[in-house]
């Protein structure tokens, strides 16, 4: 009887701890499911809607690592194009999977569903973050849907890259951040410190929000700073020194050719100087802002929250703090995305969408902190409050879907004409053909014959020769005998970099694959015969 009675009071007990969660947990399922729907689509859905071709770059490095073939993609030049803890989790996948023939996408399904769980706990801690300004379940679930829900980062965090994996780990880090460094003990530095590590091997330029926060431990305490910045260091040497020692540099091709192609474009199209580097920067500027506001899903709702939040700062005459003991976590956190932004794309001139998928933290705060503050400064009864947010939430959901149909649906497209290039090389050329690519993740990872990278971003050796204006050079080397690739990047986006006066004296054409209609090509994907 009163084991009975314990029981029941038990069960009474966590069913009234889960009510009050019971919104946020059907929004977490809802997206989790919804992901789950996405990643059993067919290769070619998948291929057009969700992977980007940079996502197979990471699947046949895996592979090949796997396979013996070292830190290669072609299975023959060495390389660091990739951050390197999700390379550690897609590693295995590839030696459990056992799935080593061309083409297999057993491996590929098993990642995007490991993103599915690490987006699904990174919406959790979201939540626990959420739940330090508030514990009104409706504001909460706000916060909570414009997170989860949101189209653009469902289809980005099982992109394949290192994404989801980055965006849990971001948010574990702000979490900790918000509720233990106001007063931390050696213990706490030590945990923050490792899992600073941990975010910035996720994706490296999230080092940004870890130098914020390491500044702030600076300016508060030598001591605190010194053992937050030694863990920090201790945890991530290994990974800079093997770059240094095997490569002769501390960050990755990646990174570095994405930033020497697109710096070397404005001076192409403009010339040189401060002028046209301004103006570029601005111009590219104005153009990730728009990029980002459409990411949120909701950028006409994005952007009234960013304006009521600043009429409320006004009006609660909240100040810009001007004293060390003023900075708050909130301020850190704010600080670390404009650094990743500002730098990425201002400096670097080198960004995608998915670098920028923390934004969608600091979104979902904003909108509880607004609508937390609107309810503590008007007198609407609750039958008032609910309508309100019952009209917020339908237009948000509009807005979701307007935004996805418009921008979600088909768009990597033109990877099609790549998947049915890989196709054609199968049945044309013979397995030890050595193909040219510089878009060469999806025809890399279908294609049996032997793909090189030309883009520089997963071959050092291409790097190498792209900074020394010798890719031509190179391309003879590497013995190359055909080339594939969109005519924009052949006659535009890498023309600076080859050796000889027009790299279309080298190209003997042999076949068009055209199934998009708007292409960025006049004739789709194009293959080649290199004629050295």
């Amino acid at each position: 009887m009163g084991g009975t009675l314990i029981y029941t009071v038990s069960y009474m007990t966590l069913a009234t701890r889960l009510k009050k969660h019971v919104p946020a947990i059907v929004i977490l399922c809802v997206a989790f499911c919804a992901q789950a729907f996405l990643l059993t689509r067919d290769i070619g859905f998948l291929v057009a809607n969700v992977l980007p071709d940079d996502a197979f770059y990471y699947f046949e490095i895996a592979k090949n690592i796997s396979l013996g073939l070292g830190s290669t993609f072609d299975g023959i030049t060495q390389t660091n194009g990739y951050h390197p803890l999700w390379m550690l989790i897609l590693t295995p996948v590839y030696s459990f999977t056992q799935a080593f023939a061309v083409g297999d996408v057993a491996p590929i399904r098993l990642a995007l569903g490991i993103s599915a769980f690490f987006f699904l706990f990174a919406g959790i801690y979201v939540y626990r973050l959420l739940r330090t300004l508030t514990q009104n379940s409706y504001l909460l679930s706000a916060g909570m849907l414009v997170f989860s829900l949101n189209p653009f980062l469902l289809y980005e965090t099982i992109n394949g890259l290192e994404t989801s994996l980055s965006l849990f780990l971001a948010s574990v880090l702000f979490y900790t951040v918000v509720t233990m460094s106001e007063k931390p003990n050696v213990r706490t530095l030590v945990t923050m410190g490792a899992l600073s590590a941990l975010v910035i091997l996720s994706r490296l330029d999230l080092i940004f929000y870890v130098g914020a926060i390491g500044l702030w431990f600076l300016l508060r305490s030598v001591r605190q700073a010194t053992v937050f910045g030694v863990t920090v260091a201790v945890c991530i040497l290994p990974f800079f020194a093997w770059n240094f020692f095997t490569y002769g540099t501390f960050l990755t091709s990646a990174s570095g050719a994405n930033e020497l192609v697109n710096h070397t474009l404005i001076v192409q199209d403009h010339g040189g100087g401060m002028y046209q580097t301004a103006k570029a920067a601005f111009y590219n500027l104005h153009g990730q802002l728009r990029d980002l506001m459409i990411h949120t899903g909701a950028p006409e709702v994005t952007l009234l929250f960013i304006g009521a939040g600043l009429v409320l700062f006004v009006l609660r005459r909240e100040h810009i703090p001007r004293k060390i003991a003023e900075i708050s976590p909130w301020h850190l956190l704010v600080a670390g995305f404009a650094l990743l932004f500002v730098l990425n794309v201002m400096v670097r001139f080198t960004a995608r969408t998915w670098y920028f998928v923390t934004f969608s933290i600091l979104f979902a705060l904003l909108v509880v902190w607004v609508l937390r503050t609107v309810d503590t400064l008007t007198t609407f009864e609750k039958k008032g409050k609910t309508l309100l947010f019952a009209l917020l939430i339908a237009w948000v959901g509009m807005s979701f879907f307007v935004w996805w149909h418009k921008e979600l649906r088909e768009q990597f497209a033109l990877q099609r004409e790549m998947l049915a290039a890989s196709a054609w090389f199968n049945e044309h050329v013979a397995p030890d053909t050595r193909i040219g690519v510089f878009n060469a993740g999806v025809q890399g990872y279908f294609t049996e014959a032997t793909v090189i990278n030309l883009d520089g971003l997963v071959n050092n050796e291409a790097y190498r020769a792209m900074k020394e204006k010798k890719l031509f050079s190179y391309m003879k080397r590497a013995g190359i005998t055909y080339v594939s690739d969109f005519d924009i990047y052949l006659d535009y986006r890498y023309k600076s970099f080859f050796d000889v006066s027009s790299i279309r004296d080298h190209l003997e054409h042999i076949e068009d694959i055209q199934l998009v209609e708007s292409t960025k090509s006049t004739r789709g994907i194009s293959m080649y015969r290199f004629v050295p």
